[in-house]
């Protein structure tokens, strides 16, 4: 229900803003107003959840236009969430990953509809693997087409510091089941994207954190976005 009534007030946001020229004390009013419902809805929504912290932008092309932090950047020292908390990069990173594998693609340095065990062999070693089944390719990991299950059977798969995510990785592998055959539907895998991160890596040969970096958030001027938390700066929000 709440992403339902978020994706109504979002939708109500966009028309307001997209008829900018019209009339514009009419139109700013109404924008107060929906952004004072969609404000209450989430800070509502959290409360009842108990997420944590949430952070809330509306753009207006490339410009934030209204942003709020929800919730706590830090719950048991009841420090409140602002529009700067830094969370945690979640499946956030398939955006990422995706981006990156294409703009390799675009650099010649991998197709997407190569088999990624042609850059990372150890992706071959995925368990109950059908005998006649196409190779993984990178299209299909990043389409969520390479029939993998959505978690490898391990357990603590998922915790761990994340500079040890390589790792984890390849310790996975051996214990990631086929659901379907490739191709054959969608099925949503978080250890597949993990593997597409370490192939994209692999056929780079650069380290994942240091291609999305140098290729995405440079580029971008995403200052405050990164992999880990390596300045008392960040550390602090």
């Amino acid at each position: 229900m709440f992403l339902k009534n978020l994706r109504i007030l979002v939708a109500g946001i966009l028309c307001i803003v997209s008829t900018a020229g019209l009339v514009a004390a009419t139109q700013f009013t109404a924008f107060e107003a929906t952004i004072a419902a969609f404000d209450a809805e989430v800070a509502s929504a959290v409360a009842d959840d108990g997420a944590g912290c949430v952070t809330v932008a509306v753009f207006d092309g490339n410009e934030i236009i209204w942003a709020k932090g929800y919730g706590w950047a830090d719950i048991e020292k009841r420090v409140a969430a602002t529009p700067m908390t830094i969370g945690r990069t979640g499946s956030i990173s398939k955006s990422f990953t995706a981006v990156l594998m294409m703009q390799l693609a675009e650099r010649s340095v991998l197709d997407v509809d190569d088999p990624v065990g042609a850059y990372f062999p150890e992706s071959d070693g995925f368990a109950d693997r059908p005998a006649d089944a196409a190779p993984v390719t990178f299209r299909m990991l990043a389409s969520h087409t390479a029939g993998l299950i959505r978690e490898p059977d391990l357990e603590g798969a998922a915790s761990g510091p994340i500079y040890g995510w390589e790792d984890k990785i390849l310790e996975s592998i051996p214990n990631t089941r086929f659901q379907t055959a490739p191709l054959t539907e969608y099925s949503y895998s978080n250890i597949g994207y993990g593997v597409l991160g370490l192939a994209s890596s692999r056929a780079a040969g650069v380290p994942f954190m240091e291609l999305v970096t140098e290729l995405i958030f440079s580029p971008l001027g995403m200052t405050s976005s990164t992999f880990i938390i390596n300045t008392p700066q960040l550390a602090e929000r």
